[in-house]
């Protein structure tokens, strides 16, 4: 299980429309000022989170240092359940007084910094008790995206969350609960266009569950944003069990793709012991997952691009059969790992239904 927050950044707001899965309301007091924490204890929701993010942070706070202080120590008293504390801004032993362990979040909000900083970061941090500890790293590319995936992946601990802030990194956010992050976030009211919706997160993805994962799959372009694709396939894949997930890599051009993703990010997520079985591109990258394979099907080859990149065990003699290429991708990726070390095909595959329509009948529960 993890812990879902849904973040508030308005207010009034029609509390109604929190998903079922929300388990944590964070309130932007930056955004939508100090509210009494009364009124926003609503359906399942068991804690609430006081933010006070300030300018330096991304947010638009800013108050005077004594004034600050007076307001996370105010939310406290309020009965705020937890309170973040800014790793660069909020230590003074005065608020550290005022502020349980029990009941601090300590967070960092800062640039892409190689896996030697970010863990030195971490250690300062951690200096101080805390319940949690998060590190939000705004990251320009997929692969630096990977270096807060990779702190998760030495520490090993459950009360740590780590991912690469901004459009580039949305995926590393989905991807933390599963190397020990203890929550996940998504927008309840939207201030941050590269945050998810938590609508979409409750719906696209298992969470609170944490189903069993053993390999992935990646829906690559500027289309990653808003498809459904992730609905279908994740949904499937916990009907049928298969420990699988399809995470969405925004990608907005050629330059992306062959800089900041092909081939580092499926590397380094093999190195963190969760490989990339397939990826579905979308254009204007299909020229591009051509070229990168080191196989390609004869549909493939004909059409001079293709949408479905499949990384497999070569040898054997066996044929793959392919079929013809069409616009988007096939609505299920499959690979085959045979004896030979592995190698990523390109193949041309038709449209197709949702992949839980080839013979089985459609899921029927929500999970």
């Amino acid at each position: 299980m993890t812990d879902v927050i849904a973040t508030l950044a308005a207010w009034p707001a029609d509390l109604s429309t929190v998903p079922a899965g929300v388990t944590h309301l964070q309130v932007r007091a930056d955004l939508t000022g100090d509210l009494a924490p009364g009124p926003l204890r609503r359906g399942g929701v068991r804690g609430l989170i006081y933010t006070l993010r300030s300018r330096a942070y991304g947010g638009r706070a800013a108050d005077p240092p004594e004034v600050r202080r007076a307001r996370l120590a105010a939310a406290v008293a309020a009965g705020y359940d937890v309170v973040d504390l800014e790793a660069d801004h909020d230590l003074d032993p005065d608020l550290l007084a005022a502020v349980p362990a029990s009941r601090r979040r300590i967070c960092w909000h800062g640039g892409a910094l190689p896996l030697a900083g970010l863990r030195a970061t971490f250690a300062a941090m951690a200096a101080v008790p805390a319940a949690s500890y998060l590190l939000a790293s705004a990251v320009t590319s997929a692969e630096g995206a990977l270096v807060p995936l990779r702190l998760l992946g030495a520490l090993r601990r459950r009360d740590v969350t780590a991912y690469g802030a901004g459009s580039a990194g949305t995926w590393s956010r989905l991807l933390a609960p599963w190397l020990g992050a203890p929550a996940v976030t998504g927008q309840l009211t939207t201030v941050d266009d590269d945050a998810p919706d938590v609508a979409r997160l409750c719906g696209d993805y298992p969470f609170p569950l944490l189903s069993p994962l053993r390999e992935l799959y990646g829906l690559v372009g500027p289309v990653a944003r808003t498809s459904n694709l992730m609905r279908q396939h994740n949904r499937a894949y916990a009907e049928r069990g298969v420990p699988g997930l399809l995470l969405p890599f925004y990608l907005p051009g050629l330059g992306e793709f062959l800089s900041g993703f092909w081939p580092g990010v499926p590397a380094g997520l093999r190195d963190l012991g969760l490989p990339v079985r397939g990826l579905c591109v979308s254009g204007p990258l299909k020229e591009a997952a051509l070229h990168v394979a080191e196989v390609a099907s004869p549909a493939a080859r004909a059409a001079g691009a293709a949408n479905a990149l499949v990384r497999r065990r070569g040898g054997g003699g066996r044929r793959r059969r392919t079929r013809p290429p069409s616009r988007r991708c096939s609505g299920g990726l499959t690979s085959r790992w045979r004896t030979a070390p592995p190698r990523w095909s390109a193949a041309a595959v038709p449209a197709g239904p949702p992949p839980w329509r080839s013979g089985t009948p459609a899921p029927t529960s929500r999970w």
